[in-house]
């Protein structure tokens, strides 16, 4: 598949798949003034924890400016989906005003699981895993009984693979747009401080990188920060706590199996199970009832 750039702009708040095709980038010019940088990294990150159920990567054409406009890009696709090649090019733009223009990406069966599922969605994950093949790839949502710090969890869980939950699993009060925002904090592994362009953090410590990236927030940032979905203090206060309540695993049965399991673990909830062709392998029919 092509990759598909689509231009989001901050005209008004709904944008017409018409609009949407055109990209602004045709008029913008590179930029890399220290400004630029910076809210390249408020909004590639800010896309990458909005967004959960998927991969988030920055863009490699850096950013842009377009009269008060600048303008990022980021490769997105679904976390079932590993081709690279299957990802779509969106773009981040930030108004003059401090406000965001993102794409808003669909819903997936993992959107409920970040607000805790109810009883009869959760079933028994680790018996389920031991059932399917090593030829599939699943995506886990685990919640812990109590949240705890990067230092205790080290001593029992390897973490690095992870994406960690840094705020509690809370059922969804309200609905559409203001309840998606009380989603859980969620920070993704698989980048390195370097990539991150945070030299302070620590590689092998995900909370480090968090900390690091909120640290580097200012608090004209807040605007960005709200429009994208989340607040400024929320953030901050999640940084100084330094909690996990969770994380969401991804991988083959063998491998994300000794992530759902154990006594700190309070739930763990299959978001996502999804075939993986092997020339060795043949793909079977997966279950339907989970």
């Amino acid at each position: 598949m092509t990759m598909m750039a689509v231009a989001i702009t901050i005209a008004s708040c709904d944008v017409s798949p018409e609009m949407m095709a055109r990209s602004s980038l045709d008029e913008a010019v590179p930029c890399s003034s220290a400004m630029c940088a910076h809210v390249e990294e408020v909004l590639t990150t800010g896309m990458m924890i909005a967004n959960p159920e998927y991969v988030v990567e920055p863009w490699y054409g850096g950013p842009s400016v377009n009269g008060g406009e600048i303008t990022v890009g980021v490769f997105v696709r679904p976390r079932s989906v590993p081709d690279a090649s299957m990802q779509q090019v969106f773009e981040v733009v930030r108004k003059d005003s401090g406000e965001v223009r993102f794409p808003h990406l669909p819903y997936t069966d993992m959107a409920p699981l970040l607000f805790g599922a109810a009883p009869e969605v959760s079933h028994n994950a680790q018996v389920l895993l031991d059932r399917l093949p090593s030829n599939v790839t699943v995506t886990v949502v685990v919640e812990l009984k109590h949240p705890m710090r990067m230092e205790e969890l080290k001593k029992t869980t390897f973490l690095m693979s992870l994406d960690l939950i840094l705020s509690p699993l809370r059922p969804m009060t309200r609905p559409g747009l203001d309840g998606w925002r009380t989603r859980p904090l969620y920070w993704p592994s698989g980048l390195a401080c370097e990539e991150r362009d945070r030299p302070q953090c620590d590689d092998t410590d995900q909370m480090s990188q968090f900390r690091s990236w909120v640290a580097a927030l200012r608090d004209d940032d807040a605007i960005m920060i709200k429009t994208m979905g989340f607040d400024l203090s929320r953030l901050r206060s999640a940084a100084s706590a330094g909690l996990v309540y969770g994380w969401i695993v991804y991988g083959q049965p063998e491998v994300v199996r000794p992530s759902v399991a154990g006594p700190l673990v309070k739930a763990a909830r299959i978001a996502d199970i999804t075939p993986v062709r092997d020339k060795d392998q043949v793909v079977v029919p997966l279950p339907r009832s989970y």
